[in-house]
């Protein structure tokens, strides 16, 4: 079977000409992105679709968060600043923007991560107590520039999931006028579970072949239900780097299309296959590579995505696009009977449960309050990034104040704390190259059971720092309190909470002798040493 072409039209092809180019060179469908599209957009390009003679597909904006109008294209945030996050439409500035589904806001909780546009920029929510004035407040924990109608991913301080609506209104306007033009496929954007696949069903009144996009991670989570109640997969590589360290993406790519297999349902993989031609007109060897080994992998179709929207070559990159694809297709169908799929390749990552055995390490910074651990935490996120590592912070002070708020500070409360972080923590690494994680942790036994349940990728970095040096920087003033008694059983103080120093620590940093960038230095050094940079 000839693996499909999907194009993605935008301001690059929108003439009648250039569809007559691209169908030149077999293009199966075509389709335009509703999330940067209007309904003019799209009754224009079905009109020009049915006139041209190319199939069409339905494209929805689905259960994505996004940011909203700006008073500007970009505004820059800076490092400390703090932003209101609000739930109903207004001009978004520095001091302000807003998100949709309005339904998001009054579900986050203090501590979340809010990361707009691939990590652009990074917002810590701080203060929730204003959400019935319709907003929340949070503060710019990563400079950087933020944009109109952007992806959002919220990295949740407790692990829970937002409830959000599978149809936006506007996609409720698309599907109307796709059925009005007797459009026979719709493709559903961030389906996160069978039911999100049943209602769009419902709202196409069973007359569309419905295409669930998995790009998130319920998507992946609840893959099996989604592929039951769909009739093709769309895995869009893009969304899901988002929440997915880079690496895991291509195994995930062979799961995802072997399960679908497994249910006899075809996989259309999008976005990040010829990339590069967006600017230039021959596509980079590695480009090709993907492509060949996404065909190897059974993919029923490809997708053009900004390549063909916006690129400056939309008819080179789809005519390179099908002759990568003839040539591949030409040599699996001669090579059929010698196994080029590799599916003893695919049994075997199952069987092993290979991804889970390439998550991301743990550094668990223990020490005293006032010892550096947060300062040295964001100091290290700032060069892994610069690294190209997915890096996550869980803050244990965060943590502490809201999902372990009704723990108090005896020695069972302390101890079901640093249970809950660990579990947080082994959770972000499946997820994240590297997870930063800043708790006092005062007792050997509570670390040890950290490592027991994170595993062979806990690493116990001790921010070592004399009692006398921490209380003198009491950036927090939380010495303060407590020599006062507005603080029972301080850790370090109390004699009932005295802090455990590490008998043998992964690595350890003396922040009283040493400054910051040298401890920064120090610890990069040390993870470079044991591979995990």
């Amino acid at each position: 079977m000839k693996t499909k072409i999907i194009v993605t039209l935008g301001p690059s092809t929108r003439t009648e000409k250039a569809l007559r180019n691209i169908k030149a060179y077999g293009v199966d469908f075509v389709r335009v992105n509703m999330s940067h599209s209007s309904i003019k957009d799209l009754r224009y390009f079905i009109r020009l679709s049915k006139k041209v003679g190319i199939p069409f597909i339905v494209d929805t904006e689905g259960s994505q968060i996004r940011t909203g109008e700006l008073s500007q294209d970009t505004v820059r945030l800076k490092m400390g600043e703090k932003i209101k996050i609000y739930a109903k439409k207004v001009t978004g500035n520095k001091n302000r923007i807003y998100l949709t589904p309005p339904s998001i806001v009054p579900q986050l909780e203090e501590g979340d991560v809010v990361h707009p546009d691939f990590d652009a920029v990074e917002l810590r929510v701080i203060d929730i107590s204003c959400i019935k004035k319709g907003y929340v407040v949070a503060s710019v924990e990563k400079s950087g520039s933020l944009g109109r109608n952007k992806g959002v991913v919220v990295d949740s301080v407790s692990g829970k999931r937002y409830v959000l609506p599978p149809l936006s209104s506007k996609d409720h306007e698309s599907i109307k006028l796709g059925l009005e033009n007797n459009i026979k496929y719709i493709a559903a954007s961030f389906m996160r579970g069978a039911e999100s696949v049943e209602e769009v069903r419902k709202a196409t009144r069973g007359k569309m072949k419905i295409i669930s996009k998995v790009e998130c991670i319920d998507g992946l989570n609840n893959l099996d239900g989604i592929i039951k109640k769909s009739d093709i997969i769309l895995l869009d590589r893009g969304d899901l780097s988002k929440e997915v360290a880079l690496e895991k993406i291509p195994f995930i790519q062979k799961l995802v299309i072997n399960s679908a297999r497994v249910q006899n349902k075809d996989v259309i993989v999008a976005t990040n296959l010829l990339e590069s031609m967006i600017e230039s007109r021959r596509p980079t060897i590695a480009e090709v590579h993907d492509v060949v080994h996404t065909i190897f992998d059974g993919a029923y179709g490809l997708a053009l995505s900004a390549e063909t929207a916006i690129g400056k070559n939309p008819i080179e990159c789809v005519s390179i696009m099908r002759r990568i694809i003839d040539y591949t297709d030409n040599v699996v169908e001669k090579n059929r009977n010698k196994k080029i799929l590799h599916p003893k390749f695919i049994s075997s990552l199952e069987q092993d449960n290979y991804l889970e055995k390439i998550k991301g390490v743990v550094l668990w910074f223990t020490g005293l309050s006032g010892s550096g651990k947060t300062t040295l935490g964001n100091a290290l996120q700032k060069q892994l990034e610069f690294l190209n590592k997915k890096v996550i912070v869980l803050d244990g002070d965060y943590v502490r104040k809201t999902i372990n708020r009704h723990l108090d500070f005896s020695r069972k409360g302390i101890r079901e704390n640093n249970r809950i972080i660990a579990e947080l923590a082994r959770e972000k690494s499946g997820f994240n190259d590297i997870v930063l994680v800043s708790a006092i942790s005062p007792y050997q036994k509570d670390r040890a059971t950290a490592r027991e349940i994170i595993g062979e990728n806990f690493l116990e970095i001790f921010i070592d720092c004399p009692l006398s040096v921490c209380e003198k920087r009491d950036a927090k003033g939380l010495y303060k309190k407590a020599r006062a008694g507005e603080i029972e059983n301080f850790i370090g103080l109390s004699e009932l909470n005295l802090y455990e120093r590490p008998s043998n620590p992964d690595i350890a940093v003396r922040t009283d002798r040493t400054d910051k960038k040298k401890s920064v230095t120090m610890i990069l050094s040390e993870l470079a040493l044991r591979g995990h940079i």
